[in-house]
């Protein structure tokens, strides 16, 4: 999943319709690009309702947020070695070239 489907999933997480329209806008994209985004990673992956150009998220996640737990002193520091990554392609070989670079 790219960067642009994570902002539209970001932005659809509130469960509510949102019209292509008001994505575009919102992330100065175009529709062709929004249609792409759509088609090539979004309908894929999660249940997104479409109705006469407007977008819904069947079953929005709770997303992590990274400014409460980088600035809480007890989930950022006591217990884990915790990163919030937006993007990655594979945990484990993020984690191989972490240890690859400690060694």
């Amino acid at each position: 999943m790219n960067r642009i489907a994570l902002s539209i999933l970001r932005l659809l997480s509130d469960g509510a319709f949102h019209t292509a329209d008001e994505l575009v806008k919102s992330l100065k994209i175009t529709n062709s690009i929004l249609h792409d985004t759509f088609e090539e990673h979004i309908f894929q992956e999660t249940e997104i309702n479409f109705l006469d150009q407007n977008y819904q998220w069947n079953t929005p996640i709770k997303w992590l947020d990274r400014n409460f737990i980088s600035t809480n002193d007890i989930l950022a520091k006591e217990y884990f070695d915790l990163q919030v990554l937006d993007i990655v392609n594979s945990t484990n070989t993020y984690l191989a070239i972490k240890i690859k670079k400690k060694v």
